[in-house]
């Protein structure tokens, strides 16, 4: 097993609601990251049910012919008001209706953040560690510093895409074709 952690990409900063859609920068970007995912040969695919991380997946989805595993795990920690991908929504295609979330949605809690991320990777180390899995989580960024529980670890910057090597337990950072960041780390 091998795992990816993906920041969503770029979208507007005074939107950071459920429904925010990526910036025409984001989109772009999107579209081409689908290359290195290709490059990584990712065939397992995890993500928030937050439109921003299934719109950064969906170009790689449709080139791939995959579905996304919506898990509530991945759910951004500072969201006041819960929500959830309806079938109303246009992102709802990418769902993989044959999995069932790891975290229930009602469980989501803005002060478990650490504790469900924590307990996602062990459920991922327990059912995937020994199989030939390339696995990519696409989430939001307090997620990722929740799964890589280091204290120097820095979040990436929206669209920032590392792999987390669970046997040496390192973090390396993963430059995608044609990338540019635009937002510095905080």
């Amino acid at each position: 097993m091998k795992l990816y952690l993906l920041r969503h990409e770029e979208h507007d900063l005074d939107d950071n609601t459920f429904y925010s859609s990526l910036n025409s920068d984001g989109l772009d970007c999107a579209n081409k990251l689908k290359y290195t995912l290709e490059y990584h040969n990712i065939n397992l695919l995890f993500c928030s049910p937050f439109k921003r991380t299934l719109l950064t997946i969906k170009p790689y989805c449709e080139m791939k012919n995959l579905l996304v595993n919506i898990d509530y795990s991945l759910y951004d920690v500072n969201v006041e008001i819960k929500r959830d991908l309806l079938p109303s929504d246009n992102e709802y295609i990418l769902k993989n209706m044959n999995y069932s979330s790891f975290t229930k949605f009602e469980d989501i809690k803005k002060d478990n953040g650490m504790e469900r991320s924590q307990q996602f990777l062990n459920h991922l180390l327990t059912n995937y560690k020994d199989l030939n899995f390339n696995i990519l989580l696409v989430t939001h960024g307090e997620i990722i510093k929740n799964i890589v529980n280091k204290e120097d670890f820095k979040i990436p910057p929206m669209g920032g895409l590392v792999y987390l090597d669970i046997e040496s337990n390192t973090v390396k950072e993963v430059n995608y074709f044609e990338k540019t960041v635009r937002f510095e780390n905080k």
